[in-house]
């Protein structure tokens, strides 16, 4: 018998694994570099005191902030911006 949260969490991995896998073939390949919406995030986390300035990692969620500021499936853990439809 299965578990009957174990197919929403495993859904959740292959959720968050493709959203970094897509967020770091958007960074290295530069797509939607200068969209308005990663322009606007990149405002945002730029300013947030969770963002470590150095690595460019989010204290909060652990992310590549560059990264994933460029995955329209990606919102911010504090809500400051959110997914794109």
């Amino acid at each position: 018998m299965a578990c009957g949260g174990c197919n929403k969490k495993s859904n959740k991995v292959v959720q968050k694994t493709t959203n970094i896998i897509e967020g770091w073939t958007n960074l290295i390949t530069q797509r939607y570099k200068n969209t308005p919406y990663v322009k606007n995030r990149a405002q945002i986390c730029s300013r947030c005191k969770q963002l470590n300035n150095t690595t460019k990692f989010c204290k909060l969620c652990g992310c590549f902030v560059p990264a994933k500021i460029t995955v329209k499936k990606e919102k911010c853990p504090f809500g400051y911006w959110g997914k794109i439809v």
